[in-house]
């Protein structure tokens, strides 16, 4: 397990009991500590590393052929502890270590997109989806956390307007707007789950680009370095479901 101590406030805990799903983190028990004023949470460990360390490191070996395999292999150098045997686990890296690049981003966007929609189902918003909010094990299997702002839709124009968070680089214009006295109002009440569904797409453009998912200027992206391979090919594609994600309709 891997405990995690937090300030006490927000709906982690209760929200995520009630959520079983491959891709995302399961929370197992809450205490909270009252002389601290802290919550602590006993979570599922997923040895491994971030999205967001993978990415960093992708981004140095541009010069590589790029694949499931050598996602592996970079998250095996990254991870902390040996991961435990799981035979279903076991299929995701066989499966993920036969796809090139853009297979890769849509086979993890793919799985993170179900793990949204199954929280979506149940009432509840994660509201920080972001690479370093996502575990990716020795198995490659992605697993969504850190659900501390996470909210059930109905909460958003009540007692949550104390706790939502987020961030910027992530967030969806409505979603940036509560954080602007004069559109607050307003805002609150239009977040739903399309906010995750644009930082998901903006996600998967920093996976694409190999860069900040929101920013255009500042890294020579890796698809613009790949216009000759086969990998091009699919690129518009890819692009149109990212498209997608950011403006949901």
């Amino acid at each position: 397990v891997a405990i995690k101590i937090s300030a006490n406030f927000g709906e982690e805990a209760r929200t995520m009991a009630h959520l079983e799903h491959d891709n995302i983190v399961k929370v197992f028990s809450e205490s909270v500590d009252i002389r601290a004023d802290r919550r602590i949470l006993c979570m599922q460990y997923v040895p491994g590393t971030t999205l967001e360390r993978l990415l960093s490191e992708l981004a140095k070996q541009l010069t590589e052929t790029l694949n499931g395999a050598h996602l592996l292999r970079i998250t095996d150098s990254l991870s902390t502890a040996p991961a435990a045997f799981s035979p279903s686990a076991l299929k995701d890296r066989e499966i993920l270590s036969t796809l090139d690049y853009v297979e890769s981003v849509l086979w993890i966007g793919t799985r993170l997109a179900d793990a949204l929609a199954y929280a979506h189902q149940r009432g509840v918003l994660h509201l920080d989806v972001k690479p370093g909010n996502v575990m990716i094990s020795p198995y490659g299997r992605p697993l969504l956390t850190d659900f501390n702002v996470a909210l059930s839709p109905k909460a958003v124009g009540g007692r949550a307007r104390q706790v939502i968070g987020g961030t910027v680089n992530y967030m969806a214009p409505e979603h940036e707007a509560i954080f602007n006295p004069e559109t607050r109002e307003s805002a609150l009440q239009k977040i739903d789950h399309r906010a995750d569904i644009f930082s998901l797409g903006a996600v998967l453009r920093e996976m694409m680009n190999l860069r900040d998912g929101t920013k255009k200027d500042n890294a020579t992206s890796w698809t613009a370095r790949a216009k000759e391979t086969e990998l091009a090919r699919t690129e518009k594609e890819v692009q149109s479901v990212i498209t997608s994600c950011l403006d949901p309709r």
